[in-house]
């Protein structure tokens, strides 16, 4: 990158040509003047050269991080899934662009992003939310280094306070056995058996509302879980689920097969019942005309018979973490664990469940010692 020179009345202009602008295809200059002698045209332009190729400027030199953050929104609203794209635009409108909006884009520099972390965590907000918000503007930033806006990421060298790790709400065996023989008795049977496959397969809310007959294999004792449901402000919808590990097969007790046995004959009847009333969609946990049941409405029966039955608090989602930390208090294999819950790792299941391992590890030392007095170690 060269820049040339010419001088117009008294003062000096330098002129830099910088490619080609990703947004209208167009070639694209950069120029500036007023400089009284050459040499201080030369002494800037080499400045402006050297700050480009630092990734400190951008060929939209009047773009400003609002008129960006809206154009990054366009680019990814086709490439996400319409929960994702809701909860970007909810932090760049609320968040990001009253308080970086105005700022220049080639302006834009890491000590502005650091300040604006900084001020998020002096507001009282969350490690793993500021985490959230960090998330967003690299990407976006990224998206600005990948189309030659920027030549460098902002936010590669920006710090945040970490997140304390989480720990999860959940029951011991004899709570959820509690909690399972009294939903059965009390609740509708399409909340009762959305409990029960929660419980006894770790699967996600949205999977076990999404759950088809046709994915459950009752002879075979297993359920193959490959789509999601969700509710949107236009309806509810299906789709497909978000990463490739996602999707998995899961085997299942002798006790969740009869209770779906028992659930698909009460199904019948309401079909014969209702007749042309009936929406088949084929859907496992359905109200009783065959209708999607609503996130939000199982969430307050839920909670609703937690607090009847006087158990510790917990939120549906809990049942999740409740099936995994009793496998792993049981010595199941940490891999089958991460592959019933759907984890990208084992090393993310036994992250997230760290707080198991402390009572493994108090059983792993006694199964050695064991071992070793099972041989007649001569030290015993």
């Amino acid at each position: 990158m060269k820049g040339s020179f010419r001088k117009r009345g008294k003062t000096w202009t330098f002129v830099v040509d910088i490619g080609k602008d990703p947004l209208t295809g167009k070639r694209k200059q950069y120029s500036k003047g007023g400089f009284r002698i050459k040499k201080d045209a030369e002494k800037a332009c080499a400045e402006f050269i050297s700050s480009y190729h630092n990734g400190e400027c951008v060929i939209n030199d009047k773009m400003t991080v609002k008129e960006f953050m809206t154009m990054y929104l366009t680019h990814i609203e086709v490439k996400v899934q319409k929960g994702t794209y809701k909860n970007y635009s909810n932090v760049i409108y609320s968040r990001i662009i009253p308080r970086l909006g105005n700022i220049r884009l080639q302006d834009f520099r890491t000590h502005h992003a650091q300040m604006f972390m900084n001020d998020l965590t002096a507001e009282g907000l969350s490690p793993k939310y500021i985490g959230y918000i960090k998330m967003i503007l690299k990407g976006a930033f990224r998206y600005a280094v990948d189309n030659d806006q920027l030549r460098k990421n902002p936010m590669d060298k920006v710090l945040i306070k970490q997140s304390r790790r989480i720990t999860y709400n959940t029951w011991t065996i004899t709570e959820l056995q509690t909690f399972i023989t009294s939903a059965k008795q009390s609740l509708s049977f399409y909340h009762y058996i959305s409990c029960l496959i929660a419980a006894h397969t770790g699967m996600r809310r949205g999977e076990v509302l999404g759950l088809r007959w046709s994915a459950i294999d009752l002879v075979n004792k297993r359920i193959s879980v490959k789509e999601t449901y969700s509710q949107t402000d236009k309806g509810f919808e299906f789709k497909d689920l978000k990463t490739s590990s996602s999707f998995r097969l899961i085997a299942i007790d002798e006790l969740l097969v009869k209770e779906l046995k028992e659930h698909k004959r009460m199904q019948n009847e309401w079909k014969l019942k209702l007749g042309r009333g009936y929406h088949d969609l084929d859907l496992v946990c359905c109200r009783e005309d065959g209708q999607p049941m609503s996130p939000e409405n199982l969430l307050r029966v839920f909670k609703s018979h937690v607090e009847k039955l006087g158990l510790p608090k917990m939120r549906f989602h809990d049942l999740r973490h409740t099936h995994a930390t009793i496998l792993l208090s049981l010595r199941e294999n940490p891999k089958i664990v991460s592959e019933r819950l759907g984890h990208s790792s084992v090393l993310r299941t036994l992250d997230t469940y760290s707080h198991v391992i402390p009572d493994m590890q108090e059983g792993t030392a006694n199964t050695f010692l064991n071992a070793l007095k099972d041989h007649n170690f001569d030290a015993m």
